[in-house]
């Protein structure tokens, strides 16, 4: 299916779309660094930026938002896009004495570092940053648990920032160990940090098909958590439905039967509006987005009203390219010139 795509006249954008829906990202990061070292609009740059966040690399990030200020006069898009640091508590900030950083490729030694003691001991709240995570192992993976557990039961509350790092890393590590259980563990635990029910759900669900047996139940936290600000949408019409405002999706959909698809499908009954938040989806190869495309297409003809939220360039680049209905509202997880447009501009 991608190859059919590719056999067609793209754009440079349209192109590095589609292979990183095939997980090509060598190929995406060398044509987006050919097509930025010419003469190139904005959109190919904001792809580069997006890759680069994707890949966890924020050195070449850093690197390009510079060359972005020379070229187009104006500020680039910020490296997490989800995160105000100068709204944050001072302590809570990147640097400061209540933020771990979780980077690199995380093994043992390094995850041993979250267990600073002193500071998370003296602290209400530790903010806990994996922006720039790219593999963790197993025994890195139980340590994270262990800490996260104490903290919580210590009454600590947790500030988990780069939260799509995270769970995109901890995919990787049951795609590869699919029986090892803290991993499963985490990512519930980390669906309850974020207090994300819905997440919890998903993941309980692939739990009982693994292990024929389901874990427990969701369970709010109690501890003072601070999570990521809701999605506050502006409507010209009165809200009049009841239940979730919001869907959210995460992590990667593969092939045309994920079950993400009738998760929003249902979602989509409970009134005229689909609001869909993207911000934590990673990828979507083309068969799983070619579906995405057919179930949003077919609820518009329904008469509801579709907005997919927050999503970054490749993915949106990609539902344009297969032809979206023009009805449904795109909306970038960065600022542009025009951060909401419809599907067809």
């Amino acid at each position: 299916m991608a190859d059919t795509l590719l056999s067609r006249s793209l754009s440079p954008a349209e192109q590095a779309a589609v292979l990183f829906a095939e997980d090509r990202l060598d190929e995406v990061q060398a044509l987006l660094t050919h097509g930025i070292a010419g003469k190139s609009g904005e959109d190919l740059w904001r792809m580069a930026l997006d890759l680069f966040r994707l890949r966890a690399d924020k050195q070449a990030f850093q690197h390009l938002a510079k060359r972005w200020k020379a070229e187009f006069a104006s500020e680039p898009p910020p490296w997490d896009p989800l995160v105000d640091e100068a709204k944050l508590l001072p302590d809570l900030r990147l640097g400061a004495k209540a933020c771990v950083e979780l980077g690199g490729d995380m093994d043992l030694t390094s995850a041993i570092a979250l267990n600073r003691g002193g500071s998370m001991e003296r602290s209400a709240v530790i903010r806990v940053d994996a922006t720039c995570l790219r593999t963790l192992d197993r025994q890195a993976c139980s340590v994270l648990f262990d800490t996260l557990n104490r903290m919580i039961e210590g009454g600590i509350g947790i500030y988990l920032t780069g939260v799509a790092r995270l769970v995109h890393c901890h995919r990787g590590l049951i795609a590869h160990d699919a029986d090892y259980r803290p991993a499963w563990g985490l990512l519930l635990l980390l669906a309850r940090i974020n207090g994300d029910e819905q997440e919890h759900t998903r993941v309980a669900k692939e739990y009982f098909l693994a292990f024929g047996a389901w874990p427990a139940e969701w369970e709010p936290l109690v501890s003072p958590v601070v999570g990521v600000p809701e999605i506050k949408e502006k409507r010209g019409e009165p809200r009049y439905q009841a239940g979730p405002e919001i869907l959210r999706l995460g992590g990667t959909l593969l092939g045309a039967k994920v079950f993400h698809l009738a998760e929003l499908q249902m979602f989509a009954l409970s009134g005229k509006y689909v609001n869909v938040d993207m911000s934590h989806l990673h990828r979507m190869d083309v068969a799983a987005a070619r579906s995405f495309v057919n179930v949003c297409d077919a609820l518009v003809a329904q008469g509801k009203v579709v907005r997919l939220l927050r999503q970054h360039s490749l993915i949106m680049t990609l539902l344009r390219l297969l032809e979206i209905n023009p009805m449904v509202t795109l909306t970038a997880i960065t600022k542009s010139n025009s951060t909401a447009v419809k599907a067809g501009k």
